[in-house]
Order: structure tokens, then C-alpha cells, then sequence
């Protein structure tokens, strides 16, 4: 969902606040990618992308993994997986088989002058739905 530059723009607004983590061959191929924003104590996973080999290999735990521990070193006391969607079994079963707690909220509220953080907090609203 994110173009090219708007994944730069995300990079360049969060700067020290965004860890970004993945999971590389031998040969030099990225096969999984998982990235968080820490602002204050709280960890918010904002994105995640992973290929077939990831998934057949179970790398996308251990990125996920190492980043929550990561984001704990660099001082975050919780981790927000950013909500569930029950519609993607896939996804939904990744984030329950980590032990994580469902926590409901009621809602969301968001204002924004740039387009570009419009967009990004709509897409994290409509993924925690």
C-alpha cells in the first residue's frame, strides 16, 4: 500500500523513531522486513512485508521477534502489533501466535494538514479494524 515515496517521506519524518529490521540470504536477497515506530515507552508496528521463502522458512518470526527485542533495548515497554484483521487469517494468526493481548479500543481520532500522514494514519486505522 505504501509507494516508493512515500515510504521515504515515512523514513525521513521518523527518523530515530523508526527501527527497521530484516532477514537477508547469503546471496544478499531481503526476504523479510518488519518496522516500528517507538515514540515515548510504547513500540507501534507499522509495517511488515514477507516473500514465499520467508514464510516457508518461519523468518518472519525471528524479524518479528528480534524487533520487539530491539525496540525493548531502545527503551519501549510495550509492543503495539496495530491491531488484528480477522479477515486475514494468515495475518491474524501470526499476531495471536505471538501471545500478544487484544486489547479494544474505541476509536480513532486523526487530523492532519499533510496528505502524506493523512494517508498513513488511515492505512494504520484500517488495519487495526
Amino acid at each position: 500500500p505504501f509507494k516508493k515515496d512515500e515510504i521515504f517521506s515515512l523514513m525521513e519524518s521518523w527518523k530515530d523513531k523508526l527501527t527497521i529490521l530484516g532477514a537477508m540470504t547469503d546471496d544478499g536477497k531481503i526476504h523479510a522486513l518488519r518496522g516500528a515506530i517507538i515514540e515515548n515507552n510504547i513500540a507501534v508496528d507499522i509495517f511488515a512485508a514477507a516473500n514465499n521463502f520467508a514464510r516457508k522458512n518461519y523468518l518472519s518470526y525471528r524479524v518479528c521477534w528480534e524487533l520487539v527485542c530491539t525496540c525493548k533495548r531502545k527503551g519501549a515497554e510495550y509492543f503495539d502489533f496495530n491491531g488484528v484483521d480477522r479477515q486475514n487469517m494468515g495475518v491474524y494468526n501470526f499476531k495471536k501466535g505471538t501471545g500478544a493481548k487484544l486489547v479494544k479500543t474505541l476509536g480513532e481520532f486523526e487530523y492532519s494538514d499533510s496528505k502524506l500522514l493523512r494517508k498513513l494514519v488511515n492505512f494504520v486505522i484500517g488495519r487495526s479494524k
